[in-house]
């Protein structure tokens, strides 16, 4: 878990890197963002997550925020972890130029009136709120859930109530394959991924910049045609992470040789997730599957290229 003050408020979170837009969790009143946990191992690998708690709730630090409290905190989140454009997944259908869509999820069971929920507090209403949560119906785990609840701080649960909307949403918490299927609805009917946005999250504005001021008559079409297949379909592709991406790139251009590559690759491994390990590792494969001798070069431009950035 990382945190980050946003205008004043401490803000607790977790964010996956990937492919954007990115899936943005909202918790409800009452809950912590580990409850969405069991959604989020149904998403695809590759794809950008951010979890975040509300103030007053998990690991956030005591506030009580109004729903445009709330929508400038969370564009301030994004902002600072570097999400550019979201799917906004929750409770609370929170505004925000970065937001594309938003997948409404009902975080409690039956109809509820959140204006007395606010007045009687988490304590009092926490079996009825718990009742809507993946597995309630175990006593070991509504047991958990309750005790979940009676750690939010008075004040954030009773601001979180209010921001709550009138109309109640139609997919359920308590069905986590629902939510993903609504999910991935609202994300087929956002933009597609857009291979230049992409390329510079991946290889940095920097580099790409320096790529198209180069950019001639002769070479554009070609960077054109990179832009679109090897960053808008393979590297925008949901199916693995970036951090395996740079495992693989790099294992690829050792095998066969193209040293030219490496180094922007092995710069790019600190914005895909890729420890200098992760890359260590997939040279030992090299090393057993396409040759010692290819392996060891490719390991040395590693290593220099890393020395060269510490030295930046």
């Amino acid at each position: 878990m990382r945190f980050c003050d946003v205008n004043g408020q401490v803000l607790a979170y977790r964010h996956r890197t990937g492919v954007e837009p990115a899936v943005v969790f909202c918790n409800g009143p009452g809950m912590d963002q580990s409850l969405w946990e069991e959604v989020i191992d149904h998403l695809p690998r590759g794809r950008a997550v951010l979890t975040w708690d509300l103030p007053g709730h998990g690991g956030s630090g005591d506030g009580a925020l109004d729903a445009d409290g709330l929508a400038d905190a969370l564009t301030g989140l994004l902002e600072a972890v570097g999400i550019g454009a979201a799917v906004l997944c929750g409770a609370i259908p929170l505004r925000s130029d970065r937001v594309l869509g938003v997948v409404p999820v009902r975080v409690a069971g039956g109809s509820v009136d959140w204006a007395a929920w606010a007045a009687a507090g988490a304590t009092t209403v926490a079996d009825d709120l718990v009742a809507g949560w993946p597995g309630a119906e175990v006593p070991a785990v509504r047991a958990g859930y309750r005790a979940m609840v009676g750690r939010i701080a008075p004040q954030g649960f009773a601001a979180a109530c209010r921001a709550m909307p009138a109309v109640e949403a139609e997919v359920s918490l308590a069905a986590p394959g629902a939510v993903v299927e609504a999910i991935m609805g609202v994300l087929a009917a956002s933009a597609g991924p857009d291979g230049a946005a992409v390329r510079r999250a991946v290889l940095g504005e920097a580099h790409v910049d320096r790529a198209q001021a180069g950019a001639t008559a002769l070479t554009a079409p070609f960077q054109a045609l990179i832009t679109e297949g090897a960053w808008g379909r393979v590297w925008a592709s949901d199916g693995i992470p970036w951090r395996e991406r740079s495992m693989l790139t790099l294992a690829l251009l050792a095998g066969l040789g193209n040293w030219d590559e490496i180094p922007m690759h092995v710069r790019a491994a600190a914005r895909t997730g890729a420890s200098p390990g992760d890359l260590r590792e997939a040279l030992q494969h090299v090393a057993i599957y396409a040759g010692v001798p290819r392996a060891n070069h490719a390991l040395k431009l590693v290593a220099r290229t890393l020395a060269e950035e510490e030295g930046a």
